[in-house]
């Protein structure tokens, strides 16, 4: 409704001056946030690279583009934004993120087990 009563212009202005705004830039640029969305998708990750050269091979060959890239132009984004980021870093941190999960879990549980008893 906004969007359409005041204009996208005034909602990217109202925006980009926000506060809150670039918070949450700051978050979805942070190396946690990449670590959560790697460890969220991970088998989905190159499933969704595989299949989206798939994607690119049959347009090639029904002859729907003239791309000679292997990705169509969404899978190229992704793959050149993944490729921007500093794997090492976010790497380390999902296993961070594991290790605590699994502790968190098998915590829990014992905790459980010891006030059940």
């Amino acid at each position: 409704w906004a969007f359409f009563e005041v204009g996208s212009n005034t909602l990217e202005k109202a925006a980009s001056e926000s506060k809150y705004t670039h918070i949450l830039v700051d978050i979805w640029h942070s190396d946690w946030t990449k670590a959560l969305i790697m460890g969220g998708f991970n088998v989905l990750i190159p499933a969704f690279f595989g299949l989206n050269m798939l994607n690119a091979y049959v347009r090639k060959r029904r002859n729907r583009t003239d791309s000679r890239d292997k990705f169509t132009p969404l899978g190229r984004r992704l793959f050149n934004e993944i490729a921007a980021w500093d794997l090492c870093k976010v790497m380390n941190r999902v296993c961070i993120l594991a290790e605590l999960f699994f502790m968190l879990q098998v915590g829990v549980s014992r905790l459980t087990y010891i006030f059940l008893s």
